[in-house]
């Protein structure tokens, strides 16, 4: 699978996760206050069913590393954030260029895949 593929699929595991949460608790915990307020319209979206995305999910919370936080911030954090913080401020605040940050993203993104492949089978 490409750097662009994995890409849409954790896009479609963000949509799945604001959509689907009968199925799963969010990875994205909320004040009681947060939960009232409803992000932008047009974002949320109905996430398809799909044992990937949910083999994913469970890939994703049940990790024990940092690459959950990654990918849960890069895609369930970020886009809602007002204002959208820039990479390039996230990746200086942490002491590392944009590309590394993009890196980190990319290399976080194979390894939770994997793993989530070795739950399906």
């Amino acid at each position: 699978m490409t750097d662009a593929d994995l890409h849409v699929l954790y896009v479609e595991w963000a949509a799945w996760c604001r959509s689907k949460r009968l199925f799963a608790p969010s990875p994205n915990p909320q004040s009681v206050i947060g939960c009232l307020v409803k992000p932008p319209s047009g974002r949320d979206g109905d996430g398809r069913l799909d044992s990937q995305i949910a083999a994913l999910h469970q890939a994703i919370i049940g990790i024990e590393t940092r690459d959950g936080q990654i990918i849960r911030f890069e895609y369930l954090v970020r886009p809602y954030r007002r204002p959208k913080v820039p990479v390039k401020r996230i990746a200086g605040a942490l002491g590392f260029s944009r590309q590394r940050w993009y890196q980190l993203l990319k290399d976080a993104r194979r390894r939770v895949y994997e793993h989530a492949q070795g739950l399906t089978q």
